[in-house]
C-alpha cells in the first residue's frame, strides 16, 4: 500500500535552531522515512487489513468508545476476518492454512 506523500511543513517555532533539523545519523534516517515519498509507511494494523476487516475494526473502535466491552467487539472483527479469509480460500487465491494479511507492517 502506498500512502499519498504529504509535504512536511517547516517548524512552527522559527526560533528552533537550524530549522529543527537533526544532524545525527538516526535522526536523518527517521526524517527520510517520514518525508521520502517513495517510502512505504505503516501507521497501524488497519493499513494492511482487507477493507471489510478494516471497516469492522474502525466500527468496533467507535462502538467501544460508547460501551467499553471488549469481547463482543473482538468476536465481531474475528467473524468478518474469518469470512474474508474464507472468500479467498474458496476463490483459490489463498491456500487453507496459508498466512494472509501480510503487508508493510509485517516486514
Amino acid at each position: 500500500m502506498r500512502l499519498r506523500h504529504v509535504p512536511v511543513s517547516p517548524p512552527a517555532n522559527s526560533a528552533v535552531a537550524d530549522g529543527g533539523r537533526m544532524h545525527d545519523a538516526e535522526s536523518r534516517r527517521i526524517s527520510r522515512q517520514l518525508t521520502d515519498p517513495g517510502t512505504e509507511r505503516c501507521f497501524d494494523a488497519s493499513d494492511v487489513m482487507p477493507p471489510a476487516v478494516r471497516d469492522a475494526f474502525h466500527e468496533s473502535v467507535l462502538l467501544f468508545l460508547d460501551s467499553p466491552e471488549v469481547a463482543p467487539r473482538l468476536k465481531s472483527i474475528q467473524a468478518v476476518q474469518d469470512a474474508e479469509r474464507g472468500k479467498l480460500v474458496r476463490s483459490g487465491r489463498l491456500a487453507p492454512g496459508e498466512p494472509w494479511m501480510r503487508g508493510i507492517c509485517s516486514k
